[in-house]
């Protein structure tokens, strides 16, 4: 539970330490992923002659991947 809210006035609640290291983790695991399928995609499509359009899109989505995932380690 990460807030709650009151009739007078609405309270935000800190999330607890472990509740912070489960959202972390989870969130570094889909990150992960996204990098990971990327790289997947990009070596496919390096095999293609007409995929450098696709591979700057795929390098762009890397990038901002791996920006998230220093910010959540």
């Amino acid at each position: 539970m990460s807030q709650l809210s009151n009739s007078s006035e609405d309270v935000a609640l800190p999330l607890a330490v472990s509740e912070l290291r489960q959202i972390r983790h989870d969130l570094g695991n889909y990150v992960n992923q996204i990098i990971g399928y990327s790289e997947l995609l990009a070596e496919d499509l390096a095999e293609l002659q007409n995929g450098n359009e696709s591979l700057e899109a795929l390098s762009n989505v890397q990038s901002a991947a791996t920006a998230i995932q220093s910010l959540v380690s």
